[in-house]
């Protein structure tokens, strides 16, 4: 839309103002062409006017209108009163109607420009006439102004003026408003138009002149051809202005002669005059209508060839005239049009000029589908690639081909594109046969289109074998399912591709690949294939199969070990809750392994270990687990269970079987077991509390007397439950001072004579009451407790030593327990002389009792803080002697002092000629050997008369005294008849 007009519409009250002066000029203009006083104006222009103002701010501004007729019958001498009302209420009648049915100018976006121009024609024509000519009769006729013998007169002349106001006036104003004038127009061809315009006028001012009523048939045909080329030349707006043009000089020329005649006379030629114009108009209005029909179409093609980059070209082959659209800076780049086709292939640099020139003779020959691309530099200096195609669009009468057209097109960004990717598919080609991996493309069923020579080498196979292939088939028959499944997915999805399974080579031999690929988008939008990499992973497959070997298995037995033993007892009780039955859980011990891989080295251990795996696999069914949670502790899974008394049954067979002999290289060792079993239900539904129930009857096993098997039970839970309290309790019985010492009485045999005393560890919990040593130190030792209190009891012990000599006047000396734990970790052989060097304490008044077992502990570490504390000075004493393997050999490797002989053989020696006869023998041995014999547990007189007639040296038991604490045994001295001897072996310090 014009400038002009565009500010002009967003006033609707300047304009209502600027109405209210045009409407009366128009109404005078109007007057001013009557032809008779009876028919009115053969033109009422106001009526245009009217019907423009409403169609473009809507029928809300008719009282501008009303007010503009009002003034124009300022000065007009009318016959009644009631004619300057009832006229400016018709003009404004007539306009509302028919935009009410045609719309507004708001409306047009929902308009095509033709249905705005037909809704006017026929609204504003049928509405100006009726309305007008109608209403204007049956006031005039209620007023008494008009006699009906004059309708006939009246009526066609006030029809006729209003219809050709609008048809003459609203046409051209509404044209300007909806057709814009092009861009590209420039001052010579609006010179031309109106110079065009002023002949056109001139002419027909000298044809109204010779013939002044319409006379002369080929001057009105002239010029209705003549304005009909001019609105098809220089546009339908400048038409519809240039027949209002005609249609005032028609008023102005060709109308006063008719003035006075009568009615009768002037009717002919004055309808003459009508139909001329309105045949003008209505032609100019046709022209209007199809130009805009055509601009569409042309603008729509435009849009499409600068949307595609092209620009259309024709050449006439008759006369060499040629043509190039407009929009040649777009596509080329370059300002500066070529006026032909000749001077564009003078542009072009002359490598590609020869192939475009035989390209365009080859075309004006009449072959079809030619084209050709060239280079053309635009005006930045850069190249660009042109593409020309075009084909014969006319032929002669002897079909020869007469005219071109095709189109121009830049296709350089297609020709980077496809020289990228003809670089891309040629550094693919080079990747993919470098590359140490199998590379595939693929349409969307899986059948090969491309492969690498890696890829035909990893399953055996040529490339002309593998196109075509349909891959599928070779995967292996376990997996073939998933991997279709998974390949559907990914085309359905247009997601990527990612599996590993085995692929059959070409020689039969499976091949674990991982295949990856990613989806190729078709044309469609759809997956059109896929291209990918194949790596062969049997290596990684192999290692991660040796990997989880060793994670789940036992590298010495190849039993499951604990973390496969969970997964399979995890899967066996959902399993057994699922169907309601029964499973059972064996704990398995070796007894006496520990003593023979001391003994015989740790290479017969772990061949006894995996001569045991055997045996326990043999005794168990197919279906059933048997693991190594480690060292010699063996659990076997018996899933399902259908009695549990085959759970003994199987216990049972597994004791048998280890009790045969072993045969380790050149030895032959025997060895037992100690099992628990626990069930599910019966005895816990979880798996960390099936195997703790298991372990807990294992040690209730062995505490009976190993070789046997034990079943859970809730005492045994019990007696978990009192240990665990137990050893958290014992944490804090040193900070509470709970635990004490009390001390029993050794006595020389000859004599009775107390010579020193054992130090005794107790503990009187305040809710147990006084627990038991060989409860409490077990746990102690498992704990790791054993070291702060083995340094408790030494520290505690020594100081009661110092302050009872003092009280006493001379030094008697004590025996202190020592854990074998305490010689596997801490320093105690250099802590405990320093402290005794602080205390004044020599080291032999402290004897050191250790046990048998600690003897058969080779480790160089134990040995050495033995022999440490010999060399401190401590003396050296071996507990419960005779209990454990007694080997001389010991005896002799170790610093051995004092041997005690266990009170197992004292108690029953009075009745039993064979322990009387061993306790000889070891008083005998010991002395032999240089060592003093002390005897535990005596209790009675009899006990005591055959140790001293056997030779033994010491003795300690209730019948000398009851471990007592250190103030209740001085009392219990001070009122007995038994003293203390009158000399002591060792002095006693005054520190």
């Amino acid at each position: 839309m014009p400038p002009a007009w565009g500010r002009a519409l967003q006033h609707p009250h300047r304009a209502g103002l600027a109405l209210l002066v045009l409407l009366p000029l128009l109404a005078e203009l109007g007057r001013t062409q009557a032809i008779t006083a009876v028919a009115s104006a053969w033109i009422w222009p106001p009526s245009g006017l009217a019907h423009v103002y409403l169609w473009v701010y809507g029928r809300r501004y008719w009282p501008y209108l009303a007010a503009g007729f009002g003034l124009s019958l300022l000065g007009v001498q009318l016959s009644h009163p009631l004619q300057y009302l009832l006229i400016p209420a018709l003009g404004c009648l007539a306009p509302w109607v028919a935009v009410w049915g045609m719309g507004t100018l708001a409306d047009q976006r929902r308009r095509s420009v033709a249905q705005t121009l037909l809704g006017l024609l026929l609204w504003g024509l049928l509405a100006a006439t009726a309305l007008r000519s109608g209403l204007n009769g049956l006031a005039l006729l209620m007023m008494d102004m008009a006699p009906p013998h004059l309708w006939d007169q009246r009526l066609p002349a006030w029809a006729v003026s209003s219809a050709m106001g609008v048809l003459l006036f609203a046409v051209p104003a509404m044209g300007s408003l909806l057709l814009q004038r092009p861009a590209q127009e420039g001052r010579a061809q609006r010179l031309a138009a109106w110079l065009a315009a002023a002949g056109i006028l001139g002419l027909e001012h000298l044809r109204l002149g010779l013939w002044p009523w319409g006379e002369g048939a080929a001057g009105l045909l002239g010029m209705l051809m003549l304005t009909a080329l001019y609105a098809w030349r220089f546009g339908g707006t400048r038409g519809s202005w240039l027949v209002m043009g005609i249609a005032l000089l028609i008023g102005g020329h060709g109308v006063a002669p008719l003035r006075g005649l009568s009615f009768e006379q002037a009717l002919g030629p004055a309808l003459t005059l009508c139909a001329y114009v309105a045949a003008l108009g209505l032609t100019n209005l046709g022209m209007l209508l199809l130009q805009t029909h055509w601009a569409a179409r042309l603008d729509l093609l435009a849009q499409a060839l600068r949307g595609a980059g092209a620009v259309a070209w024709s050449l006439h082959l008759g006369t060499g005239r040629s043509w190039i659209a407009r929009h040649w800076t777009q596509v080329s780049g370059r300002a500066q049009r070529p006026q032909s086709l000749d001077e564009l292939a003078r542009w072009v640099p002359a490598e590609d000029r020869e192939a475009l020139l035989r390209s365009r003779e080859r075309r004006a020959a009449g072959e079809a589908g030619v084209a050709c691309e060239f280079r053309l530099p635009d005006d930045a200096g850069r190249e660009r690639w042109l593409r020309e195609a075009g084909e014969v669009v006319q032929r002669d009468a002897q079909g020869q081909p007469l005219r071109l057209a095709g189109v121009l097109q830049d296709v350089s960004a297609a020709r980077a594109a496809a020289e990228a990717l003809r670089a891309s598919e040629a550094a693919y080609r080079t990747l993919s046969s470098v590359v140490p991996v199998g590379i595939f493309r693929t349409d969307a069923q899986g059948r090969s289109r491309f492969v690498n020579t890696e890829y035909t080498q990893l399953l055996g196979i040529t490339a002309e074998q593998a196109l075509g292939d349909a891959w599928v088939q070779r995967l292996h028959p376990d997996e073939r399912e998933a991997v279709q499944a998974a390949w559907a997915h990914s085309v359905a999805q247009g997601s990527a591709f990612r599996r590993e399974y085995r692929f059959l080579r070409a020689d039969g031999e499976w091949l674990w690949v991982l295949v990856q690929a990613q989806p190729e988008t078709g044309l469609q939008g759809g997956v059109s294939g896929f291209i990918g990499s194949v790596t062969d992973i049997s290596q990684q497959k192999a290692q991660q199969a040796l990997i989880w070997q060793q994670a789940h298995f036992d590298a010495l037995t190849g039993l499951p070990n604990r973390r496969l033993l969970n997964d399979r007892l995890q899967q066996e009780l959902r399993h057994a809750e699922r169907n309601g039955h029964r499973l059972a859980l064996l704990y398995l011990d070796l007894d006496l392994f520990k003593e023979i891989n001391d003994t015989l080295g740790h290479s017969a251990g772990d061949r006894l270990l995996q001569l045991a795996a055997e045996r326990i696999r043999s005794a168990l069914r197919a279906g059933d687990t048997c693991a190594r949670l480690g060292g010699d502790e063996f659990t076997v899974l018996l899933a399902p269970l259908e009695q549990p008394e085959q759970a003994e049954t199987v216990a049972q067979k597994l004791l048998d079987l280890l009790r045969q002999p072993f045969e380790l290289e050149r030895e032959r060792v025997f060895v037992g077991a100690s099992i628990g079993i626990t069930l599910f239900p019966d005895d816990g539904r979880e798996a960390g509390d099936l195997m703790k129930h298991a372990d807990q009857a294992m040690y209730q096993a062995k505490a009976l007397g190993r070789n046997r098997f034990c079943y859970f039970t809730a005492t045994l839970q019990q007696q978990a439950q009192r240990h665990l309290a137990l050893t958290q309790d014992l944490r804090e019985a040193l900070p509470r001072r709970e635990l004490q010492l009390h001390y029993q009485p050794v006595v020389r045999l000859v004599n009775a004579q107390v010579v020193k005393l054992e130090a005794l560890l107790r503990w009187p919990h305040p809710q147990h009451g006084q627990v038991p040593p060989q409860e409490f130190v077990p746990l102690a030792e498992q704990s790791g407790l054993i070291h702060p209190l083995g340094d408790w009891v030494f520290e505690r012990a020594t100081r009661d030593m110092i302050e009872l000599s003092q009280r006493l006047g001379r030094l008697l000396p004590v025996n202190i327990n020592k854990s074998p734990r305490q010689f596997l970790a801490g320093q105690t052989e250099l802590r405990w002389p320093r402290w005794l060097e602080g205390l004044g304490l020599p080291a032999e008044a402290v004897t050191i009792e250790i046990t048998e077992g600690l003897l058969l502990d080779d480790r160089p570490e134990v040995v050495a803080r033995i022999h440490a504390l010999a060399q401190a000075g401590f003396r050296l004493s071996l507990d419960d002697f005779g209990t454990g393997y007694s080997a001389m050999a010991y005896l002799k490797r170790f610093p051995i002092r004092e041997i005690k002989i266990d009170r197992s053989f004292v108690r029953d020696m009075t009745v039993d000629l064979a322990d009387r006869a061993i306790v000889e023998a070891i008083v005998v041995m010991a002395h032999r050997l240089g060592l003093e014999v002390v005897a535990e547990g005596v209790e009675t007189e009899a006990q005591a008369a055959l140790l001293r007639a056997v030779g033994c040296d010491y003795a300690q038991g209730w019948l000398f005294g009851r471990p007592q604490a250190l103030a209740e045994l001085e009392a219990h001295w001070a009122q007995a008849e038994r003293g203390l001897p009158d000399e002591a072996p060792w002095p006693v310090s005054r520190r």
